[in-house]
């Protein structure tokens, strides 16, 4: 049986830096897990240094390809967890290195989401009315940054952030705004190919990557989908107010989603462990489970993966659970491989 935890790969958002996790990263491998927090091209800088001459050049592109060169090193396949243009990074590092799963907070839009709205051109017309922006560096004024990014967070922590601040790419800004006009289609996400479990976590104010985004990326993701909606937060769900919150989610949709069922597939009394999802209601979930014996169940529910997963999930149902049990068929009990190697990922 593995107990092994994956690594969680943390993603930073525009004009941040990898400091923004420090709070989650603490967490998280206190509880057994490594991390990483990757640096951006051109964003290993510090506040008031010169702007790195390449970076207005960098495009999603070139971001997606330190993901991957970051997670090469790695021993197991990660779960990748992103916020604001993270969000949209880890969706398009996930096509490529297909990880355990993805997390994506406040994520920024793919191109086949519609993102233009009043409160995102509000925040970044300062930038975007400049012609040429996509040539340029970018970094918003304070005031934009306090009324889109900061917004609802305390005073203190919204003008320490800011001061932490870097330019990014305006070609990556271009990318993800104007997606119809960028003939590289550097934003496009493959969903068909993206089917691993993912977490989607918005807060209802956010104002430079409004709800609908959220909202509307659940709908294409192919796999198992884990949505929330923080209520009365906007986009800065990651700092002080917000990070217990969604750090405890993201506890519950690892102890849901990976351990219990890649643990399970480990005991030698389980022949099949699936989760599946229903297609025209992405709430409703199913887990297939074939165990070689009865005593099997019993053993299963006496574990601490399973314990661990019933007590983590049980705030997160609409309904108590339910189950049907059915007598195998086919293929033939002897067809479902050798115990507690069974379809082992």
């Amino acid at each position: 049986m593995t107990t092994e935890k994956p690594p969680l790969v943390f993603l930073h958002g525009m004009w941040s830096r990898p400091r923004v996790w420090d709070r989650f990263r603490a967490r998280f491998e206190a509880a057994g897990y490594p991390t990483l927090a990757p640096a951006m091209p051109g964003h290993d800088v510090e506040p008031g240094e010169p702007v790195p001459p390449a970076l207005a050049g960098y495009g999603l592109g070139d971001y997606v390809a330190a993901i991957e060169q970051a997670c090469a090193g790695l021993a197991t396949k990660p779960v990748l967890i992103g916020h604001s243009m993270g969000g949209l990074l880890a969706q398009l590092a996930a096509v490529r290195i297909q990880p355990r799963a993805i997390a994506l907070l406040s994520t920024g839009p793919s191109s086949s989401i519609f993102a233009l709205a009043a409160d995102p051109v509000k925040t970044l017309w300062p930038v975007l009315k400049r012609w040429g922006y996509w040539r340029e560096a970018t970094l918003p004024p304070a005031e934009s940054c306090r009324y889109g990014i900061f917004n609802g967070v305390e005073a203190d922590e919204t003008e320490a952030e800011i001061a932490a601040l870097v330019h990014d790419s305006g070609r990556v800004l271009f990318q993800m705004g104007m997606p119809f006009l960028d003939q590289s289609g550097g934003s496009r996400v493959d969903y068909a190919r993206l089917t691993c479990p993912a977490l989607i976590v918005i807060g209802t104010e956010d104002r430079i990557t409004p709800v609908g985004i959220s909202r509307a990326t659940a709908r294409r993701l192919a796999g198992p989908v884990t949505y929330r909606e923080m209520d009365g937060f906007g986009h800065w769900i990651i700092g002080r107010q917000g990070c217990e919150t969604v750090a405890g989610h993201i506890e519950a949709f690892l102890a849901a989603t990976l351990v219990n069922a890649s643990n399970s597939l480990g005991e030698p009394g389980i022949a099949r462990f699936d989760i599946i999802q229903q297609q025209d209601d992405p709430t409703r979930f199913v887990l297939v489970e074939a165990y070689r014996s009865t005593d099997a169940i019993a053993a299963h529910k006496a574990t601490a993966h399973y314990a661990a997963w019933r007590d983590a999930v049980a705030p997160l149902m609409a309904e108590p659970r339910s189950s049907v049990k059915f007598a195998n068929l086919f293929p033939a009990d002897d067809g479902y491989g050798t115990p507690g190697t069974a379809r082992r990922t």
